[in-house]
């Protein structure tokens, strides 16, 4: 295991991607939560 061979800038790239990825599944299932919220049987 050696996690200190990673340069910190690849590491910091990683991590946004990371963040991001979050971001987007969560703003993903909030969408998701206010379209069943407004017409749930419309779907």
């Amino acid at each position: 295991m050696r996690h200190y061979a990673i340069p910190l800038k690849q590491g910091k790239k990683g991590f946004i991607y990371i963040l991001a990825f979050s971001a987007f599944v969560l703003g993903f299932f909030v969408l998701i939560m206010q379209i069943t919220e407004y017409s749930p049987t419309e779907l």
